[in-house]
C-alpha cells in the first residue's frame, strides 16, 4: 500500500512537470508566430 502510493506521487509529480514543459513550449511556440 505504502509502495503503491509511493509510485502514484511520483507519477504525478512527473505528469505535473510534463504539463508545465509542454505549456511552455506551446507558450513559447505562440508568441514566435
Amino acid at each position: 500500500m505504502h509502495i503503491n502510493k509511493n509510485i502514484l506521487t511520483k507519477q504525478r509529480i512527473r505528469y505535473k512537470i510534463y504539463m508545465i514543459k509542454t505549456g511552455e513550449y506551446k507558450y513559447k511556440f505562440k508568441s514566435y508566430i
